[in-house]
């Protein structure tokens, strides 16, 4: 699996190499989300994790992060939707290989490790591939580019990802030709300003939830 070296963003902020701050890495670089803002939200949601016996202090952005924190910020903070590829007892299924898994931008979930892969590359400090032998648990993947593609599909536009404006948050803006704008909300999504679309034509609220499966509209 061809490796493409990057830490995300850590040594604009920080000098250590030997860090365990693989979460942070992963979101960073496949959202291009500030590495510091990242590491900030991560230790914001840890302290508000519960306490045990058995957990050993509290997640931290720089030395290990909880699933359940990893699980909060990705999906309800990012909106990004999980795909599990192993379960208890199913043995392993898909690994850690470019024709193994999908093409896009793809948060990886591997053992007490998490990744990012575009389009069949690996992006990270270092190869956790193995030579393909890595187990993939699982991987996350941003919903939005692909209701974007399904509503260009559904107006038979040809326009294609690059020529829109894509920011890192969650809700889809479209401008209709008459300026009335639509925002399609994705569940779980906070504070979100979305993908702006101009001079689409205008839709009914029941045609985009036609288009968009679990999505809420609203206008403005």
């Amino acid at each position: 699996m061809k490796l493409v070296k990057s830490d995300g963003g850590r040594s604009k902020y920080f000098r250590g190499k030997n860090a365990g701050d693989c979460v942070v890495r992963a979101i960073c670089n496949a959202t291009g989300r500030d590495y510091k803002m990242v590491y900030d939200d991560i230790n914001r949601l840890a302290k508000g994790e519960r306490r045990g016996s058995r957990k050993k202090g509290i997640s931290s952005a720089r030395n290990g992060v909880y699933k359940t924190t990893i699980k909060k910020y990705i999906e309800n903070e990012l909106g990004w939707t999980w795909v599990p590829t192993m379960e208890i007892g199913s043995g392993c299924k898909v690994h850690l290989r470019e024709d193994e898994l999908p093409n896009g931008t793809i948060i990886v979930s591997v053992a007490r490790h998490l990744t990012c892969v575009k389009n069949g590359v690996l992006y990270d400090t270092f190869d956790c591939s193995k030579g393909g032998k890595t187990c993939v648990y699982g991987y996350w993947y941003n919903p939005i580019p692909r209701a974007i593609r399904r509503l260009y599909k559904h107006l038979g536009l040809t326009k294609t990802d690059e020529d829109m404006s894509i920011d890192m948050c969650g809700a889809i803006h479209i401008v209709g030709m008459n300026n009335k704008r639509y925002v399609l909300y994705g569940a779980n999504r906070k504070d979100t300003h979305g993908i702006c679309v101009d001079n689409m034509e205008v839709l009914s609220r029941d045609a985009l939830l036609d288009v968009f499966d679990n999505y809420s509209v609203l206008y403005y």
